[in-house]
């Protein structure tokens, strides 16, 4: 009788615990919102309205438009994103000026995660050596540059790593 149960309840506890804990998971997670950097840009920079005059009536010339990119290896994953948007080019030709700051590729481990870890993946660009890294740069300065009127000016550095005496 009494043994006959518990026997028959003890397989059945791990598959309960695993359900209980996938439930408390689930619980616990946290939705954020995300917009991609191309839209924003788009939205919010590139196409903003901004007036002739200034209130005191005095004009102006139109504002340059400059970003800076140091963001440790993602910018084999924005980049392609930021062409890859509605003109010639995308929004990268919206800018006027681009410094972006070079870095290794990241290890093939560390790139599996993040592809895994987001839902955009139709403009992912697989590098993993070095050779890899330089062949993106010189494609992308190829694309921009014989995009139609695509005046963004591109400047690349590399990462600060190289400054091994601490001193630009």
């Amino acid at each position: 009788g009494k043994k006959g149960k518990q026997q028959q309840q003890q397989p059945n506890q791990p598959q309960n615990q695993q359900q209980n804990q996938q439930q408390q998971q689930q619980q616990n997670q946290e939705s954020v919102p995300a917009v991609r950097l191309p839209t924003w840009l788009e939205t919010h920079i590139i196409n903003r309205n901004i007036p002739e005059k200034a209130p005191s009536g005095r004009t102006y010339d139109k504002p340059k438009i400059v970003m800076k990119m140091d963001i440790e290896g993602m910018e084999y994953t924005v980049l392609p994103d930021l062409i890859q948007q509605s003109n010639s080019a995308g929004v990268l030709c919206g800018l006027d000026y681009l410094l972006a700051e070079r870095h290794r590729p990241p290890p093939l481990a560390a790139a599996a995660a993040i592809a895994t870890t987001t839902t955009i993946s139709d403009h992912r660009v697989g590098i993993s050596t070095e050779e890899e890294a330089a062949q993106f740069w010189e494609s992308m300065e190829m694309v921009v540059g014989a995009a139609e009127n695509c005046n963004v000016q591109w400047k690349t550095v590399q990462e600060e790593r190289q400054y091994v005496d601490k001193q630009p």
